[in-house]
């Protein structure tokens, strides 16, 4: 009896022991991955004084997080609220903060450096992004209503280089009989990439048969320049250069002694 006693305590301590290493905790010194984890996206692109969001995403499970956001450029005039933005949240790992652009093309570079702890571990991750400072196109029209009712919910309508589909539309709540509003739409894409140097057509409906568009009835198409004409100055000079390399030879050609005509005695000396 006393050996199966024995025994049976054997076993118990056995068992134990096997429970104790199956359910033994992580060491204190491991900490989970942080910087290869943090997603930071803006836009690639904004319009001068327009605002914009940067999101700042960190994995889960650590505590005492914070993001320092460090802006630079050639020229921050107009930026808000200012070029450093800095901000704690506890166990929140999101933040979103907005900024209002310069009023300077120009590119930015935005620094994120978010922070956090685990345990007594503190982690530390740093990307810089760029966004683009553009100065935005604005499509002008002039409406009127020619009718004798008020035209509500009027839908205005644009596009470019004749796509079937616009580019965008504006409503405007209401025009009275008689009444012209003026109509602006900014073109919402970066010009540079999507609209290209050159020219371009613009057309303008809208949904309305008793409005007229910029003295227009129905539509109204207009050819606009987009980017820096070419310099075609270099022309004024080749014309001069030639005008000027003709009247040499006409001066040339008058030094020449002309057939029948006796020469001078100066010539004949030598």
């Amino acid at each position: 009896m006393k050996k199966y006693f024995l025994m049976g305590i054997l076993a118990l301590l056995l068992f134990s022991s096997f429970a104790t290493i199956g359910t033994a905790s992580p060491s204190s010194n491991y900490v989970p991955p942080f910087a290869n984890y943090v997603t930071v996206s803006a836009p690639t692109y904004s319009f001068v004084g327009q605002n914009f969001t940067v999101s700042v995403d960190n994995p889960l499970g650590f505590t005492n997080y914070t993001m320092t956001a460090y802006i630079s450029g050639s020229n921050l005039t107009g930026i808000s609220p200012t070029s450093t933005v800095h901000n704690f949240q506890g166990s929140n790992p999101i933040f979103n903060f907005n900024i209002k652009s310069p009023v300077t093309q120009q590119t930015l570079y935005i620094t994120i450096v978010t922070a956090a702890q685990y345990g007594n571990s503190f982690v530390k991750a740093t990307q810089t992004l760029q966004v683009t400072v553009i100065d935005p196109v604005i499509f002008h029209a002039i409406v009127l209503n020619t009718g004798i009712t008020t035209v509500k919910n009027l839908t205005v309508n644009f596009y470019l280089d004749n796509s079937p589909n616009p580019v965008g539309n504006v409503t405007v709540k209401s025009v009275a009989p008689n009444q012209e509003v003026s109509v602006n739409f900014t073109y919402p894409l970066d010009p540079a990439k999507y609209l290209g140097t050159g020219e371009h057509t613009l057309k303008v409906t809208t949904n309305s048969p008793l409005v007229s568009i910029n003295g227009n009835q129905g539509s109204s198409t207009t050819k606009f320049y987009y980017g820096t004409p070419p310099n075609y100055n270099w022309i004024y000079y080749v014309a001069a250069i030639v005008v000027i390399f003709m009247i040499f030879l006409a001066l040339s050609a008058g030094r020449k002694t002309v057939p029948g005509m006796r020469t001078p005695k100066w010539r004949k000396q030598k």
